[in-house]
């Protein structure tokens, strides 16, 4: 990620320089840093207009991430190596889905360039090269791809073609409709899709989330009821 770094005496050192490297690392503790921050302290403000078209800034905990994170863990805990296709951009929330469950389970995350994301043929050679397994990708890109060597492709924020989740479905890749706001930390409820299964079934709730549906007045609506 960094090609070069800053020494004062010296100007630009290039990363690499074994000397150098060991010198500066040894000058670092050994031990885990003393911080005070807590789960209900701020991990990150993003900005997202959501359904109202005015831009505001979503305050999300570290309990929320870190919530995030382990229901992923949860989830896919049989599979024991992933190669985690590093997609979104850093100032949509989904990269939070995508980083930080890779690095806190032992797996690999695979960072593509903004050429090759935004290539179709690309995209599709990059996945395929580099043996990922795992990724989360926008509906509106697989009309136009085949990842069938994914074990488990995500797919969020618009409804998927219903013939797209048949197809990748029946090749054995496990797909996962996975759906929440910016306010629930990226992702509220989970459904992983069977055949036959309809393409807008949002799943249920991840662990210690509660999901409400409610009528135009946001009172609480019963079972089967349809709700705004």
């Amino acid at each position: 990620l960094f090609e070069c770094l800053c020494d004062s005496s010296t100007g630009i050192v290039p990363v690499g320089d074994p000397v150098f490297e060991a010198d500066l690392l040894s000058g670092y503790p050994s031990t885990n840093p003393v911080t005070e921050v807590g789960s209900g302290n701020l991990a990150y403000v993003i900005y997202t207009s959501g359904t109202t078209g005015k831009p505001k800034g979503v305050m999300v905990e570290h309990r929320s991430v870190v919530n995030l994170a382990f229901m992923e863990i949860n989830k896919f805990n049989d599979i024991t190596y992933l190669n985690y296709l590093y997609y979104s951009n850093f100032v949509f929330d989904a990269h939070v889905w995508e980083i930080y469950f890779p690095l806190i389970s032992g797996n690999s995350l695979w960072i593509i360039n903004t050429i090759e994301q935004l290539d179709i043929v690309s995209l599709e050679a990059y996945i395929d090269r580099n043996k990922i397994n795992f990724a989360t990708i926008p509906p509106v890109l697989l009309n136009d791809i085949n990842m069938l060597n994914l074990n488990i492709l995500i797919v969020a924020g618009d409804v998927t073609c219903p013939a797209l989740m048949e197809k990748y479905t029946k090749k054995g890749v496990n797909v996962i409709n996975a759906y929440g706001p910016t306010e629930a930390s990226v992702c509220s409820t989970f459904h992983h899709y069977m055949e036959g299964d309809s393409s807008r079934i949002i799943g249920r709730p991840i662990a210690n989330t509660t999901a409400y549906v409610l009528d135009s007045c946001l009172r609480p609506l019963p079972v089967g009821a349809i709700g705004e």
